[in-house]
């Protein structure tokens, strides 16, 4: 009787190795394989964030120094500005028996003048128009960079607790996160260049309108039926 023994392919052998060492890694460490992937994604976005950021800081502290007071330096716009970004208003909680409306309301007013008050030091030489655009500005600037905090807060959060969870989540918001910096930058933008955007462009286009109506040479009265809001009256056919 002759016995016969098949002998084993190499390659087969390999590949079989290769198979459980990679089923073990994953077993054991494919949690921590997923969290470092994680983090390595939301690093190299958070440089893309910073990047947005000091580029909306740059161009207002430009646009500030335009209409500045002349003992100003750039640095000192930039040390201004960026004491303001950290400026945060908190909503009253929504379990106030005294009402929201009221306080919502007290608090809007008082943010909007805060904005004002802090443009009109920076930007002494600016007139009304100019001084509402660089408000607009700088809270495009803001926006910008409390998204970019976010991020980062989240990332430093990750690291810390080492927690692959929080890493998964935020960089499955990082699509979102990126949509809404990208829109707040091109908001920055079209206000650096007075550009009319959003709830602007009705404005605009009645203006528009009522210059082709009765020509460019007439005026029309205009009565302010609201903060900031003026009603013009014509007739067309």
């Amino acid at each position: 009787m002759i016995l016969q023994f098949s002998e084993t392919d190499p390659l087969s052998l390999i590949l079989s190795l290769l198979f459980y060492v990679l089923f073990f890694i994953s077993m054991f460490y494919g949690t921590k394989i997923q969290g470092y992937k994680s983090l390595k994604t939301l690093e190299k976005a958070l440089e893309k964030f910073k990047k947005w950021h000091i580029e909306t800081k740059n161009l207002a502290v430009k646009k500030f120094k335009k209409y500045s007071d002349e003992n100003l330096t750039v640095k000192d716009i930039e040390n201004r500005i960026e004491d303001f970004l950290n400026f945060i208003m908190i909503s009253p909680t929504s379990l106030d028996p005294a009402g929201l409306v009221p306080k919502f309301d007290h608090l809007l007013d008082v943010r909007e003048n805060r904005y004002l008050n802090h443009v009109k030091r920076l930007a002494k030489n600016a007139d009304e128009v100019q001084i509402h655009n660089l408000e607009n500005l700088l809270e495009a600037t803001m926006a910008v960079f409390q998204v970019y905090r976010v991020l980062l807060h989240y990332v430093l959060l990750g690291k810390k607790s080492k927690s692959y969870i929080i890493l998964l989540q935020i960089e499955m918001q990082l699509s979102l996160l990126k949509a809404m910096a990208k829109a707040y930058v091109s908001a920055a933008k079209a206000f650096a260049e007075g550009s009319p955007i959003g709830d602007s462009l009705g404005p605009m286009v009645a203006a528009s309108f009522i210059r082709d109506v009765i020509g460019n040479d007439k005026a029309v009265k205009a009565e302010e039926i609201a903060y900031q809001t003026i009603m013009q009256e014509i007739d067309f056919e």
